[in-house]
C-alpha cells in the first residue's frame, strides 16, 4: 500500500498542493482509498481508484496504489481549476423541466461527469507542463481502461441509441490525446458508429485549435464542444427533446 505521507513529500506533489492552497482557503485532506467511508445513500460502497470529493468541510482527495503520483496530482488540479474560477456546468432549470422525467434525470445526473471530462484536457496539460510528469505510463493505463469501456459499449448497445451516442462523443473526445494507446478499440468504434466518430474528430480539432489555459478560454472551448454535440443530434435527427437539453446547458464562470 502506498505511504500517503511519503507521497506528499514528492516535489511534484508538494508543488501541486501549494498551487491549490495558494488559490483556495479550503482545507485539503489526502487519504488512501481504503479509508473511504460511505456517508450518503448514493455513495459507492468503495472507491475503485483515485477520486476528488468536494464536501462542505473541504476537499478530500483519495489515492490508490496505481500511479499514485500521477493520480494525486490529477485530482489536486480539479479543485485548483474550481478555485481559479474555471467554468461550472448548469442547465437552465426552466428549460430542463419541460422535458420528460426520464431524460431530465439522466441528463442532470450526467452534468458533473461532463464537466469533469472537459476539464481533463487542461488537467493533462498541467500534469505534463506544470508538474513535469511523464504522461506515457498514465496514458497507457488510461488506454487500457478506455479500451475495455469501448468494447463494452459496442457489445451491449445498439448503434442507433443516440441517447448514448451523444454522451459517448464526450468520452471519445477525452481519449483522443492518448489514441495511440487505444487505437484498436477506436477503429472498432469507428466501424460501429462512423457518424459519432467523425463528429468526435471534429471536436478534437476544436480542442487543438482553442485553449483551456484561462477560465474564459475554457468557457469558449466548452461551448464549442457542446455545439458540436448538438450538431451530432441535428445531423442524425436524434430526439429533439434531448438536443434541447444540450442547448439549455451552459458553462458559467465561477466568481
Amino acid at each position: 500500500m502506498i505511504d500517503v505521507a511519503e507521497l506528499l513529500k514528492r516535489p511534484s506533489v508538494e508543488k501541486a498542493m501549494a498551487t491549490l492552497t495558494n488559490s483556495s482557503n479550503r482545507p485539503v485532506t489526502v487519504k488512501h482509498v481504503s479509508q473511504w467511508v460511505k456517508t450518503q445513500p448514493a455513495d459507492p460502497e468503495f472507491l475503485p481508484g483515485a477520486a476528488y470529493v468536494r464536501t462542505e468541510h473541504g476537499d478530500d482527495i483519495y489515492v490508490a496504489d496505481v500511479l499514485p503520483e500521477h493520480m494525486l496530482i490529477h485530482e489536486l488540479i480539479h479543485p485548483t481549476l474550481f478555485a481559479e474560477g474555471y467554468p461550472d456546468v448548469r442547465v437552465s432549470e426552466g428549460a430542463a423541466y419541460r422535458f420528460t422525467s426520464e431524460k431530465r434525470q439522466w441528463f442532470i445526473g450526467y452534468l458533473d461527469g461532463i464537466l469533469n471530462q472537459l476539464e481533463h484536457h487542461e488537467v493533462h496539460r498541467r500534469m505534463a507542463e506544470d508538474f513535469g510528469l511523464d504522461m506515457v505510463p498514465y496514458f497507457r493505463f488510461k488506454g487500457e481502461h478506455s479500451s475495455a469501456q469501448l468494447t463494452q459499449i459496442i457489445r451491449t448497445q445498439p448503434a442507433n441509441n443516440w441517447l448514448s451516442r451523444q454522451k459517448e462523443s464526450i468520452d471519445i473526445l477525452e481519449m483522443m490525446p492518448y489514441r495511440v494507446h487505444v487505437w484498436k478499440s477506436l477503429n472498432e468504434y469507428e466501424r460501429y458508429s462512423p457518424q459519432t466518430y467523425s463528429r468526435c474528430k471534429r471536436m478534437f480539432e476544436i480542442v487543438q485549435s482553442m485553449s483551456f489555459k484561462a477560465p474564459h478560454e475554457a468557457q469558449a472551448t466548452y461551448r464549442a464542444i457542446r455545439d458540436e454535440v448538438i450538431r451530432l443530434g441535428e445531423e442524425f435527427r436524434m430526439d429533439e427533446q434531448l438536443n434541447d437539453l444540450w442547448r439549455a446547458m451552459d458553462f458559467p464562470l465561477e466568481s
